[in-house]
């Protein structure tokens, strides 16, 4: 939804680097990158650290100085999925920082039916659980898994979906190419506009 992996690659290496003295290369935080926040920080800065203290400061240090932006064709492609669809966020980021996200870009929570993020489960993804919760909210509104669409921009998300049951569409704004969706048989978009001509 959100330039994610380029602002936040730059405000977790900045961040390590005035905070912890450490320094933290693009290829650490690529093979990191789809953990959740607490065990990313814990990973990069010690098992000691106090994860809850430390997300605080981060959340503060990124509040302002790091301000995502949508992706292209994001605010219209939602506006119209949502008239027909129930749209869900299901991530490994925090509660805060995808909330910040949302606010700082006048995308209104309203769109979405859910927001599950690493706060709320102790499963994460490639585990299918992660989507128990998700998929129990939508069987109250009698939406089965063999009716849900996961995008997602990772092998992980992929991987996570089939397990659970559900479709998958992969889209190449993250770290992951067309090539390598194409590689594993997944259908993929460049840019999520092209998701309204698959549903």
């Amino acid at each position: 939804i959100v330039n994610t992996i380029h602002v936040r690659f730059e405000a977790v290496k900045n961040y390590g680097l005035e905070k912890f003295s450490k320094i933290i290369s693009d290829d650490d935080l690529k093979a990191l990158w789809g953990t959740p926040i607490n065990e990313l920080f814990t990973h990069l800065f010690g098992p000691d650290i106090e994860i809850e203290q430390v997300r605080q400061e981060y959340f503060k240090y990124v509040t302002g100085r790091y301000p995502t932006k949508l992706l292209p064709t994001v605010r219209e492609t939602i506006e119209a999925l949502s008239r027909n669809f129930h749209l869900g966020i299901v991530t490994s980021g925090g509660r805060d920082i995808v909330e910040m996200g949302l606010e700082s870009n006048n995308l209104p929570k309203s769109y979405f039916h859910l927001i599950h993020t690493a706060d709320e489960s102790i499963y994460h993804k490639p585990d299918p659980r992660v989507f128990d919760h998700p998929l129990s909210v939508l069987k109250e509104v009698q939406v089965s898994p063999s009716k849900v669409t996961y995008i997602g921009d990772s092998l992980n998300d992929y991987h996570a979906a089939k397990s659970a049951g559900i479709n998958f569409i992969g889209v190449t704004t993250g770290l992951i190419p067309r090539k390598k969706f194409l590689q594993h048989n997944i259908p993929s978009v460049d840019n999520l506009s092209q998701i309204l001509e698959l549903v």
